[in-house]
């Protein structure tokens, strides 16, 4: 982002510097990545009791009409149609080659929420891509209606956290971010987020395929694939940031870290990234280049930190 660009705020941005945010540039919007407490003090905070974390950059858009979860079901490889009053799901927009163009979740919220139809809460920084997609392929069978005044949040009583914390969280719970763990060119099925696709819209399912790269992610589930995502805990101390090689043990360049931290509650650097699949088993050693140095990392099934979800 240029200098000279004007960012976007959200509702409570005035909220955020009246509890001492630092304020930073992301995805085109004023965002706090930390408060007075730190990152550490937010992370643990969010572990142990709740945290706040404001959302509304991110988009929000409706889908109204009878044909909605049938029409949205052309674009995702997932169970919309399937969806009751209340459930939310994830989902991903994939590509004619398999790719993911983003991530996102799908709500079909209660009728006496005064909110019919679907809602959609996508990346901020592909909401208004994801939008002309929408509208492009399926806007002919429902009304798609952008919802930029809307903002979101957690709950009230909770402590504010920022950016920072949001991170480390997400990456112990060995959860992706899209433009960095995920994207264009890597498939549902190389990620790990196969459990993401219901029986129903599998291969044999009864209403498979009918969306982008169907036939590429349907060839995954059989045939596998030849690179996968992964979780990694250094055997050293120090964090592996992304963008760090991964070797084997005799140097050749297997794969690449994607995302990397040291995690506040396990207390050990942690990552994820892409492996090949002849090297992506449990318990195999591989090495980060960091600055020239080979650090030793051991491949771990995530998530790092136990989930705690509540359904």
């Amino acid at each position: 982002m240029s200098a000279d660009a004007v960012l976007l705020t959200t509702p409570l941005n005035a909220l955020h510097r009246e509890f001492g945010a630092r304020m930073v540039p992301f995805a085109g919007y004023d965002m706090p990545v930390q408060f007075p407490a730190g990152v550490m003090a937010e992370h643990k905070h969010t572990r142990n009791a709740a945290g706040l974390f404001d959302v509304s950059h991110m988009g929000q858009i409706r889908l109204d009409g009878p044909d909605a979860a049938a029409a949205l079901e052309c674009l995702v490889p997932v169970d919309v149609v399937g969806l009751k009053p209340g459930q939310q799901r994830y989902a991903f927009f994939t590509n004619e080659q398999g790719g993911i163009l983003d991530d996102l979740m799908i709500v079909r919220p209660h009728a006496d929420d005064g909110f019919g139809g679907l809602l959609l809460v996508v990346n901020a920084a592909c909401k208004d891509a994801d939008l002309a997609h929408l509208q492009k392929h399926i806007g002919t069978r429902c009304t798609i209606t952008p919802l930029p005044e809307r903002a979101l949040l957690a709950d009230a009583r909770v402590q504010p956290i920022g950016l920072g914390a949001r991170d480390t969280l997400r990456l112990e719970a060995g959860l992706c971010l899209y433009g960095h763990d995920i994207d264009t060119t890597t498939s549902p099925i190389e990620a790990g987020l196969q459990w993401a696709i219901q029986k129903v819209r599998r291969p044999d399912g009864e209403r498979a395929g009918g969306y982008p790269g169907a036939d590429r992610i349907g060839r995954e589930f059989s045939e596998g694939t030849a690179r996968k995502r992964v979780g990694l805990v250094g055997q050293e101390r120090a964090p592996v940031r992304e963008g760090a090689t991964l070797h084997d043990a005799n140097g050749t360049v297997i794969g690449r870290v994607t995302s990397g931290t040291l995690g506040p509650t396990v207390n050990q650097p942690v990552a994820m990234g892409w492996l090949q699949a002849a090297q992506a088993a449990a318990g195999t050693v591989v090495h980060a280049d960091v600055r020239g140095k080979r650090l030793p990392m051991t491949v771990t099934p995530m998530p790092f930190a136990p989930h705690r979800y509540a359904r």
